[in-house]
């Protein structure tokens, strides 16, 4: 039978969250709601190497997630609450910062991906890393993230042996 249901509750998972996002379910965090997004992303993404990665990763993946989230995180962190500071953080021309930060959370995980696919010789892996690489530069809401984030996981959760 062809499914993993671990994989496909991951992408769920990334995919309701993301839509509650777009829903508006988080707009009274404001700035926040981009912090509790990374930290969920993070999480998950930690939760998903746990259970559905071989138990004894070599150290330069633990490396590269690390680094990954850490950046991610602070990153997320600084803009979400130094930008109104610093006018010079955001131009004039782009009040909603919220495209930058799903692309900037692509950029970061999908090349986190895509090492760790290249890595493993994960032929899916890779390619969800590079297709997160190029989407991070046409994300625009929280619609293109969510789907872009949980469908491959509830994919390949389907036609993967679990």
């Amino acid at each position: 039978m062809f499914l993993d249901l671990k994989q496909t509750a991951f992408g769920l998972v990334l995919l309701i969250v993301f839509l509650l996002f777009q829903f508006g379910v988080f707009n009274p965090l404001g700035p926040s709601a981009w912090v509790l997004g990374v930290i969920v992303l993070s999480v998950v993404f930690f939760l998903m190497g746990k259970v559905t990665m071989p138990k004894r990763q070599p150290p330069q993946l633990v490396e590269v997630w690390q680094f990954a989230t850490a950046f991610a995180v602070i990153a997320t962190v600084i803009i979400a609450y130094a930008s109104p500071l610093m006018p010079a953080m955001m131009s004039a021309s782009m009040p909603n910062l919220t495209p930058l930060v799903l692309g900037l959370w692509l950029v970061i995980f999908g090349a986190a991906t895509f090492v760790t696919g290249w890595t493993a010789k994960w032929g899916v892996t890779t390619v969800v890393g590079i297709i997160w690489l190029f989407s991070a530069f046409h994300t625009v809401s929280y619609l293109d993230f969510a789907f872009l984030v949980g469908l491959p996981f509830i994919i390949y959760g389907l036609i993967s042996k679990g």
